[in-house]
């Protein structure tokens, strides 16, 4: 589990949308399971999370961190 809550999967990006990161840190280990009916599902210890696709590769978290400055210096 990255920073972002992004997960890596067969070279594609899934989001845990914020209301379903509870209990969540990043770094956090979570089994990809590729159901046979081709469903993916990603679980968190006993439970299972929601993940949403993305449709493009995440920023590295650098790029983001000097997003983050340029924000708070134009606010």
């Amino acid at each position: 589990m990255a920073r972002d809550f992004t997960i890596r999967f067969r070279n594609r990006y899934w989001q845990v949308p914020e209301r379903g990161a509870r209990g969540l840190r990043p770094g956090a280990e979570v089994v990809v399971e590729r159901r046979l009916d081709g469903e993916l599902r990603v679980r968190f210890g006993n439970r299972y999370l929601v993940v949403e696709p993305l449709g493009r590769t995440p920023p590295p978290a650098d790029a983001r961190k000097a997003m983050a400055r340029k924000e708070r210096r134009e606010a």
